[in-house]
């Protein structure tokens, strides 16, 4: 029976991804049949192991649609039951990152928290780097900067240990965000530079389409706006390339962000308005409550009281929900100008009041002297790195050159070796050549003598005859 499921369920995830319905009656008699087979699987079907059921049940997390956190639930609690630490560890991840999604930022953290123990026992590194970016994410969309900061650079130092360029871009990219919440432009740009380097190791486009976007950004905000739209078209293309509605928004919100620096607002207008159209489509509400906001911005630069106060107080209702603290401040300015212009000056004075509230949250000294403590530690940690690996580098030459020299000097006695050798080789030849003609000439006096000893007889004899 669990096979036959396992094979059912396999050939619907396989028609899903391919197929294309014709109506939307098909649509959903095939995505519950969906659901059924993925919830057949969980509650009943031993063979397949956790991680395969968790990458099943995530990757048709868009047809599941709220039986997704269910799916999820009902997993964790059946892998609780095996105490399956690596299973645990992948499971509690997934949850956090779906609460994260929802903007439930306190839950998130608790399921990231329960997470990070497991992925460290079983050593699980670039799990370890993925956790920690995801904490810092949440601590800094709940304006927790000093926390943030520490889980960033502790995503960065494990990111190095598994070699992981991505993990090491989402971490720089993180921390150049706090810097910009910070008003601290040069070093949001120099963590955003960073991240933008590893990025392009990493290869992953959608990173570097945000990427892009976040070096625009800093520059717009150093008012280097011939650099801030280089980057922003870099970072739209990307974004259109990747068919992502969300990065694409971002890019024409930040165009209008650039022609507001510069006054142009009819300009401005037309992108904010592209940008809303998008995000609304989205229904992301951090991003949608962003350019709601600005774009209520524009429109009270436009002397369009009524279309600001409607948009303004729409984008301060998503901000509130996904506790978006630099956007409320924003948009508090802007409704301070609405009412303030429209002689209703009660209202302007609590918007303002709310306004500088909200600032002084944002900005405080004893927050900017910690993250300032942080990233002096990290770039104290970072030069002492880059010494250790200079002074191992200048080991490793003084080692290859005392190689270099023993070898040299091996070599040297080699060949010396070598000419001693035919050196007596020379010399005794030389000496055996010598004793042959020493040789010789004893045998030619020996035969020198014998004739002579023998003619003189003979000329005796020879003289009577």
């Amino acid at each position: 029976m669990k096979h036959f499921l396992l094979i059912i369920s396999l050939v619907l995830l396989a028609s899903i991804s391919k197929a294309e319905y014709r109506s939307t009656r098909d649509s959903k008699i095939n995505t519950d049949s969906l659901k059924t087979a993925i919830k057949q699987l969980i509650s009943t079907d031993k063979s397949l192991g956790y991680d395969s059921l968790i990458t099943l049940v995530v990757k048709n997390r868009r047809d599941l649609k709220a039986d997704f956190r269910t799916n999820l639930h009902i997993l964790r609690k059946r892998i609780e039951l095996a105490e399956d630490t690596a299973g645990l560890a992948e499971i509690y991840y997934r949850i956090g990152v779906n609460h994260r999604y929802r903007h439930v930022y306190d839950s998130a953290k608790y399921y990231y928290t329960k997470s990070l123990p497991l992925a460290a026992y079983i050593k699980d590194y670039y799990k370890l780097g993925r956790l920690y970016n995801e904490l810092g994410v949440v601590c800094r969309k709940t304006d927790r900067n000093q926390e943030a900061i520490h889980y960033f650079l502790s995503s960065i130092k494990i990111s190095n240990k598994s070699n992981n360029h991505y993990g090491k871009a989402i971490a720089e990219n993180g921390i150049g965000n706090v810097y910009i919440v910070q008003k601290e432009y040069n070093k949001a740009l120099f963590y955003f530079k960073e991240s933008l380097k590893y990025g392009i190791k990493s290869g992953n486009k959608l990173h570097l389409a945000i990427n892009y976007g976040n070096v625009g950004e800093a520059y717009l905000y150093l008012n280097a706006c011939d650099s801030a739209y280089i980057y922003i078209q870099k970072s739209l293309k990307l974004a259109i390339a990747s068919n992502n509605p969300t990065s694409e928004g971002i890019c024409y919100q930040l165009f209008g962000e650039l022609y507001m620096s510069q006054k142009k607002y009819q300009k401005a207008h037309s992108y904010y308005k592209k940008a809303l159209l998008l995000q609304r489509q989205r229904s992301d509400k951090f991003y949608l409550g962003s350019i709601l906001i600005r774009y209520g911005g524009v429109c009270v630069k436009l002397k369009r009281y009524q279309e600001a106060k409607k948009n303004l107080l729409e984008g301060i209702s998503l901000s509130k929900d996904v506790h978006s603290i630099d956007n409320l401040a924003f948009s508090n300015e802007a409704l301070y100008e609405v009412y303030y212009n429209t002689n209703r000056f009660k209202k302007a004075c609590d918007a303002l009041k709310l306004a500088k509230t909200y600032k002084d949250s944002i900005f405080n000294t004893e927050t900017l002297r910690v993250i300032n403590d942080l990233e002096y530690q990290y770039q104290s940690e970072k030069k002492s790195q880059e010494i250790e690996l200079l002074s191992t580098r200048n080991q490793l030459i003084g080692k290859s050159k005392k190689n270099q020299r023993n070898q040299f000097v091996i070599l040297l006695l080699l060949l010396g070796a070598l000419a001693a050798f035919f050196y007596y080789r020379y010399q005794n030849r030389k000496k055996i050549t010598q004793e042959l003609q020493r040789l010789n000439e004893m045998k030619s006096r020996f035969f020198s003598n014998i004739s002579h000893e023998f003619r003189t007889p003979l000329t005796l004899i020879k003289g009577p005859i």
